[in-house]
């Protein structure tokens, strides 16, 4: 009997026969989920949700360094990039060289990414700018509030700080959801994925959904909210 197994890896020229069938894993019956690289990562490291998956090199490395690692990785470098084309400035902000960087603010969706992490040892390495030296501020691109995929703790010299205006769910973080719930009044078939799964259904149930059910991911984790009038 084949052992079934779910693998997340961003689909990749080099993992692309996974996904088309042209490579096999002999004895396993693999779903093979095609994932952008950090929603890989969040899942995996968030809610350890796959039994395979593409992952973050420096998450992994802290992670494991504290013993609190819940994947063991094989030495098969799926991507691999330079990173000093990996920093965006502004033209009116008097930079005009990498030193130009010490003092500034710079926005980052998580402290360790590990393109990041590369790009802070150059800066270090090659410029002499200490992460010390910068004002780092935290908040994702497409996602407001977005959260590190493991827990940091950064030294006291580390300014780190996420901007009031990214922390838009409220108390509970169920602000967005109240707001979008009289939007959707003649929608007779509402899917959410959501991480606060029991507190969303009740508030679809109140907004007048007859039935309302949570569906598990590949994890057995509660993930999605389907409402139905």
């Amino acid at each position: 009997m084949a052992l079934g197994l779910s693998l997340a890896v961003c689909d990749y020229d080099r993992t692309r026969a996974i996904f088309d069938g042209r490579a096999k894993i002999e004895g396993c019956d693999i779903t093979a989920v095609p994932l952008e690289p950090e929603e890989a990562f969040h899942r995996a490291f968030k809610f350890s949700e796959f039994d395979i998956s593409e992952i973050s090199l420096s998450s992994y490395i802290m992670t494991t360094a504290r013993g609190d690692a819940h994947y063991i990785a094989i030495p098969a470098f799926v991507s691999r990039l330079f990173r000093h084309s990996g920093i965006y400035i502004r033209s009116d902000r008097g930079i005009a060289r990498a030193a130009d960087l010490k003092g500034k603010t710079i926005g980052l969706p998580e402290y360790q990414i590990t393109a990041n992490v590369w790009i802070r040892g150059i800066l270090k390495d090659e410029y002499g700018i200490a992460p010390a030296d910068i004002k780092w501020r935290r908040g994702g691109l497409e996602d407001p509030g977005r959260d590190e995929r493991a827990a940091i703790a950064l030294p006291p010299e580390i300014e780190l700080y996420e901007p009031g205006l990214a922390l838009f769910g409220g108390p509970d973080g169920m602000d967005p959801v109240r707001r979008l719930l009289p939007m959707v009044e003649d929608v007779r078939l509402l899917a959410l994925e959501v991480g606060l799964a029991e507190a969303v259904a009740s508030l679809v149930a109140g907004a007048g959904f007859s039935s309302v059910e949570i569906l598990d991911d590949l994890a057995g984790h509660e993930r999605v909210v389907v409402g139905r009038r």
